[in-house]
């Protein structure tokens, strides 16, 4: 019974008193993800809308739509998978066709190896090279991977995208032959 007499009344309300709000937590944890409501009021501009719409409840997000180019015969069997830029859908194009700059982004995929690889490339105007030296306040620009146009056509940027991937990649280029050299 010397323990009963040593205990501190106090002490001992504070461990009971923790012990049930973590009994209380622990149960609130528990209904909440066996199908709890998880909505917060969150201000709708700082909203992000999900990369994967299996997560969400909601309808998908809208994404435009791609354009379906067919085989490129300079890339064999390497396809060009996706075709899209950062600012504009690729269908409807920049506001002003004859001034802009945006960024494009190529996915192509290699069947043989089953390899997957991005590349970007800059896609403007002459127009938009200027306006973009006159809103930065550059004195120059100095970038590889641009692609300039007289405006925008998606024909002649495909063309252009395609020389480049075939160009740039060691895959579509012939075979060096080792020459031999006599004694």
């Amino acid at each position: 019974m010397d323990f009963l007499g040593n205990l501190d009344p106090w002490g001992f309300l504070l461990v009971i008193a923790c012990a049930i709000g973590l009994y209380g937590l622990a149960r609130w944890a528990r209904t909440a993800t066996e199908g709890g409501d998880f909505t917060q009021n969150v201000d709708s501009s700082l909203q992000v809308p999900p990369q994967d719409p299996s997560w969400s409840s909601g309808p998908a997000p809208v994404v435009p739509a791609e354009v379906s180019f067919g085989p490129e015969p300079q890339l064999g069997p390497v396809r060009i998978t996706k075709f899209y830029f950062s600012k504009f859908d690729l269908a409807a194009g920049p506001q002003d066709p004859d001034s802009f700059y945006d960024e494009l982004f190529v996915e192509v995929y290699d069947p043989d190896s089953g390899s997957r690889w991005m590349q970007s490339y800059g896609v403007a105007t002459p127009r938009g090279l200027e306006e973009i030296l006159k809103d930065k306040d550059w004195n120059y620009l100095y970038a590889n991977g641009i692609i300039v146009v007289p405006r925008y056509d998606l024909a002649p940027i495909r063309e252009a995208v395609v020389a480049r991937i075939a160009e740039d990649n060691e895959v579509f280029k012939p075979e060096k032959k080792v020459q031999e050299e006599s004694l």
